[in-house]
């Protein structure tokens, strides 16, 4: 998932659609990604919250980012996708 997401960041950014409005100049993506492990405290409304939540940190920390939340599962640090100019930032959700 954060890989798809990445990918359609720098689809996005390659097109170079001016915004004047934008601080960049023009259109960029923003993407917010969750998973989970199907059990009996997940709930396709809870991993949905959480992608929704990373979304948004993705747009407060200045757009053009792919943010994972991290849910129910625990001990996975860091973020596997990188590269310039696309920031990836890991958020834990409580």
């Amino acid at each position: 998932a954060l890989q798809m997401a990445q990918r359609a960041c720098d689809a996005v950014r390659e097109l170079a659609l001016l915004h004047p409005l934008s601080e960049e100049g023009f259109v960029t993506l923003s993407c917010g990604v969750a998973y989970t492990v199907p059990g009996p405290e997940s709930s396709p409304e809870n991993l949905l919250g959480n992608a929704d939540n990373a979304l948004y940190e993705a747009k407060a920390q200045g757009r053009n980012r792919v943010v994972l939340a991290l849910g129910l599962v625990t001990g996975i640090e860091g973020c596997c996708v990188q590269g310039p100019p696309i920031k990836c930032y890991v958020v834990r959700n409580t």
